[in-house]
């Protein structure tokens, strides 16, 4: 595979029938010595700017993505053949005070749930003239639509007492558990003085939350759950403290 994957799906049916989308547009493939076939990702009414920050294949319907760039979050359930821009609610509105039209909405995450491919969450940036405003997305008809979860700044209860503002950046991912689709994740943080990331959890996809903290961890990279109804979770996380492992 070439530099700039974003991601990659593998038909469930052909092993050798692979498709990926790449920082300029989606390749197909559709036999192990075939050549890749590249389509471009949006088009007349549904451009992104021209770059592409991540994409997400929906489980169990081949050929559907959903794809979020510089400007907007698009559609397609034909392998690229055709694109729906999706992000007309994200752009109602405006940020501010005064409140400022928005110009562009910045894709930074896309992520279908595992178990439902009607869930999808994503994190945007919505960019007016002067100011921005992160948050986090829901949508319960596979991208089509989209409610505001989660905005930046907005406290959380932590475990320990007290609150946190949820704190979103232009890394930020959203982990979804592969049993539940209401089940998701996202953290932020920096090892630095004892401080360490804090984990936002949810079990009623973000319409609430707490906050853990993970304390001498810093930039969580990916989280697995364990088998179904087990309280089993793996965080994969980096460390500048030379004593934690």
């Amino acid at each position: 595979l070439p530099d700039g994957v974003v991601a990659l799906a593998i038909a469930p049916d052909d092993a050798a029938r692979w498709t990926f989308v790449g920082r300029e547009g989606i390749y197909l493939r559709s036999a192990r010595d075939a050549k890749w076939e590249p389509r471009q990702v949006g088009g007349d009414g549904a451009s992104l700017g021209g770059v592409i920050h991540t994409a997400s294949p929906a489980p169990g319907r081949w050929g559907t993505w959903l794809v979020g760039g510089l400007d907007g979050i698009v559609r397609t359930t034909d392998d690229g053949l055709s694109w729906r821009k999706v992000d007309a609610a994200m752009r109602e509105g405006g940020v501010g005070t005064p409140p400022q039209p928005i110009t562009v909405v910045v894709g930074v995450w896309v992520t279908h749930a595992p178990s439902d491919p009607n869930v999808a969450y994503a994190a945007v940036n919505q960019v007016s003239r002067d100011p921005s405003r992160r948050g986090i997305w829901r949508s319960a008809d596979g991208g089509l639509t989209w409610e505001r979860r989660v905005t930046q700044d907005q406290p959380v209860p932590t475990d320990a007492g007290g609150t946190l503002p949820a704190v979103l950046t232009g890394a930020t991912r959203i982990f979804v558990s592969p049993h539940d689709p209401d089940t998701a994740m996202f953290a932020f943080g920096m090892a630095f003085e004892g401080y360490g990331t804090a984990i936002f959890r949810s079990s009623d996809g973000l319409q609430t939350m707490r906050a853990a903290l993970f304390s001498g961890f810093y930039e969580v990279f990916t989280v697995a759950w364990g088998p179904p109804r087990s309280e089993v979770l793996y965080v994969g996380a980096s460390s500048d403290i030379p004593s934690v492992r």
